[in-house]
Parts: structure tokens; sequence; C-alpha cells
């Protein structure tokens, strides 16, 4: 245990890096999709997607290693691990749940519709979108595809404690003992592909291999395949660290990288000449889980971990940004594919390397916004990110094109957002009165209990708007219904 935690505090600046250089990827690989999704329809599109997009397939994995690195072996008790690791992420999960099919609500209804193949419209109209706002409880839609991230983070966490006992007390041969049984989970998948061509047709219809079948969806090595393997690789990369030079570290990364590469990419195109189109087959050899990624992975992780940085104080920064960035990007990468995706004439490239460049900048300072910081930072990152919404919640409400339900969900955003600004901005002197809010941030808690209440000023049960204008106030944002009594 007191190596583990050396270890981890020694080589916090590599962590960092590693933890910046697998969100970006996250974000490029988004900004892909749009492209890959063009398929035949743009065959030039499609391959450079698809490229640039296999390419980045290791980030997830890389997220998972960097939290075996910094939580196993687990020290605390089952209870106090679930309550500190399951509750950080469980308020975020929610929030981008209801947060994200929201936004995509207002802004394909408000800005126009997008060329990018994945949307379907007709799923975020206002109705569509009221039901995914608890269909959430189930599992993730198209507008929060980043958060299946946490719903599987979810389950490791529920078997960290577990497997941190087993951990501590094995030896590093049981450890690769462990790690050899994982590592032949990782072919599973082609051994499915290839199960039919040499004429296995399933049991009763079902294609499942190694006991699955309709009434068993758990076969031979389903307790040992999965995420959780790549848990074990980083604790043991990091208690065994291999002893090998640079040259021998990039002898034998490089040609894994480029051969992981050559199946993910080569393999991707292949399927799509044999199944066109068709996702369940397509994402096989994108697995997170198959022998191709994880041949991209250790190389990377190997790499950045041999670096061995020295903490920076901008990186640790950075990198203390990225679970934020990863939860709130995805509607970034949307709007950069209309903004950016679209120009022609820039190369295909060009347009998702810059879209993702953009799309991590903008979250990014999203989320610096949203952490506590002096008054003066606050105050300009506000006037930078935000008072461009002054302009815009107009122009939306135009765009409702009558639809008072869409315009005062639009305008409930924008009232939300204006109230977070002036209090961000200490200036809760200049707002004359507030409607009840069920939920403040804490760190506005005490300023918003000083504010008056709408509730305070009502006569007979209603809203008397002839005080609210008595008081002469430049600017009034509420319900229309509240102010036509």
């Amino acid at each position: 245990p007191e190596l583990m935690e050396t270890t981890t505090k020694e080589h916090l600046g590599w962590i960092d890096l590693l933890r910046v250089l697998a969100c970006f990827l996250v974000v490029l690989s988004h900004c892909c999709d749009p492209f890959v999704a063009q398929f035949d329809a743009d065959r030039s599109a499609f391959l450079t997607g698809m490229f640039t997009g296999s390419t980045v397939r290791c980030c997830v994995p890389l997220f998972v290693m960097m939290t075996g690195v910094l939580l196993l072996p687990v020290q605390t008790g089952m209870s106090a691990f679930y309550r500190k690791r399951i509750g950080r992420i469980a308020l975020p999960l929610v929030f981008w749940s209801l947060a994200l099919p929201a936004l995509y609500c207002v802004y394909l209804n408000c800005g126009g519709t997008t060329s990018n193949p994945q949307v379907v419209m007709e799923d975020h109209t206002l109705r569509a979108t009221l039901t995914k706002l608890y269909t959430f409880v189930f599992n993730f839609n198209y507008d929060t595809t980043p958060l299946w991230y946490l719903y599987m983070l979810v389950g490791l966490y529920l078997i960290m404690p577990i497997l941190s006992v087993w951990l501590q007390q094995a030896s590093r041969r049981d450890l690769k003992l462990a790690l050899w049984l994982w590592g032949a989970t990782l072919v599973l998948p082609y051994v499915g592909m290839a199960a039919p061509m040499l004429g296995y047709a399933g049991n009763y219809g079902n294609p499942g291999i190694l006991g699955v079948c309709d009434w068993n969806p758990y076969g031979t090595f389903y307790y040992v395949s999965g995420f959780a393997g790549y848990l074990v690789l980083a604790y043991y990369l990091v208690k065994y660290p291999p002893a090998w030079s640079w040259r021998r570290t990039l002898a034998l990364g490089i040609p894994m990288f480029a051969a992981g590469y050559a199946v993910t990419a080569f393999g991707y195109l292949a399927m799509q000449s044999r199944f066109p189109g068709n996702y369940a087959y397509l994402e096989i050899v994108w697995y997170f889980t198959g022998i191709n990624v994880f041949l991209m992975t250790f190389p990377v992780f190997l790499v950045v971990r041999k670096l061995r940085l020295k903490p920076r104080r901008w990186l640790a920064r950075l990198a203390s940004l990225t679970f934020g960035i990863y939860l709130c990007h995805f509607i970034f990468v949307q709007i950069g594919y209309d903004l950016i995706g679209t120009i022609g004439s820039l190369p295909v490239l060009a347009r998702i390397v810059l879209t993702a460049c953009c799309a991590f900048a903008v979250s990014a300072a999203l989320v610096f916004f949203c952490t506590p910081f002096e008054l003066v930072v606050r105050q300009t990152l506000c006037i930078v990110c935000f008072a461009p919404l002054s302009y815009l919640a107009p122009i939306y409400t135009d765009r409702c094109h009558g639809d008072t339900a869409l315009a005062s969900f639009t305008n409930s955003v924008s009232i939300a957002v204006s109230l977070v600004i002036m209090l961000a901005l200490g200036l809760e002197d200049k707002i004359l009165m507030t409607a009840d809010c069920s939920s403040v941030l804490p760190e506005y808690e005490e300023a918003f209990a000083e504010l008056d209440r709408v509730k305070n000023h009502q006569d007979v049960g209603y809203f008397v708007k002839e005080y609210a204008l008595s008081l002469e106030p430049d600017m009034v944002i509420g319900w229309y219904s509240l102010f036509n009594i």
C-alpha cells in the first residue's frame, strides 16, 4: 500500500498528462462520428473520419487504467468507498442526463436543422425530450452518449473493493495469470464472428458462444472479462513497472500500436463493406475490450508513464477540469460540427481536428467558470462566455414560431443563467426580486437567501405586477403568465 501511494504521488505529472490526453481523444473521437456516419453517401468523409476515429480508440481504456492507478488498492471500507466514489458521480450523471437533452432540444428546434446524419429531428421534439428526462434511469440516449461511461464506471466502483482484497494478497504470478485469462477474453468478439463461418448455427436462434443462450447471458469468461481487466493491468504495471529502456519501449510499442490500429481501421472498413451501416457489426472492431484496442492502449500507457513528468501547476489545473469537460462536451461537438464540420473548403481532417479543439476549449472554459474562483476571474469569464445569451435568447424565442411551450422552456434556461451570472458577479444587491428556487449552488445560498421574493408581494394569491414595475427595474425576466394576470 505504501508503494502504491508513493508511486502515485511521485508520478502525478504523468497521470495529469494521461488524463488530459485521454479526455481530448474522447472529444476527438466524437468529432469523427458524424463523418463516419455518412458512410457511402460521402466516401471520402467516411474514410477520413473512420481512419482518424480508429486512431483514438485507446481513449476510454486509458481513463479506466488511470482509475486503477489512483484507486487500487482501496484503502477504506466498502460503504465509505461507495459513498465517496459513487456519490461523486451520481449527481453529475443525473444533472447532465437532464441538461443535455434539454440543450439539444433548444438548439435543434431554435437554431435550425443539422446535417449531422446521426441526428433524427423527430427524436428532439419537446415531447421526445420530456420522455428522455425520466427514461435516463434505464439507460443513456443519443443526447447523453458520453454518459454510458458513468454507468459502466459505477459497475467498476462496485467491484473494486472486492477486487482490491485479492489484489493485495495476490502474488506477481497470480496477477500475470489473471491478466492472461483476461487477455483471452479480448479475442472472444472475433471468435463469435468466426463461429458461423465454421458451421456454428447457435442455440435456438441465439448466436452466443460458450454457454450464452436465451436464458443465460453469462458465458464461460464473463466474470473475468470487461473493463475490470484494465484496472488490474494498471495496478500491475505500477506495482511491477517494466524496466525497459526507451529503445525497447518504442521497439515494442510502435509495432503493437500499428498492428492494433491496422486491425481496428481496416477491420471497420471490411465490416462496412459486408454489413453497410450496421453498427451492431461495425462496433465489434471498435470494442474497447477487443484485442486490437488493447494493443493500442498498452504502448500509449507505457510511453506516457515513462515520461515521468514533474508536476506542473497548469497541467494539474487542466487535468482537474477533464471530468467536467467529458460531461458537457457532446453538445459543443454538435454545434462545432454545424459551424465548422460543414465548411466544404476545409479538408475533412482539418474540420475534425478544429472542431475537437474548439469543443475541448469551450468545454474547459465552461467548467473553469463553474468552479469557485475569486471574483475578478468569475467576472471576466461571465462576460466572455455568457454575455451573448442576452442577445441569443430573443432570437431563440422568435424562432419558436408561436410554440409557447418551447418558448417558455427556452426562457427558463435564460432566467436561470441570468440569476447565476448576477450572483457569480457579486451583484445580488442589484436584483430587486426573484421567484423561489428549490436548488441553489452551495456557494450562492447565502447571497440568494438575502434576495426579496415574489411570494412576499402577492395579493389574494397572485403576483402584483404593478408593484414590481413600480420599482422601475432596468430589466424584467420571467414567465409570460406571471405578468399576464
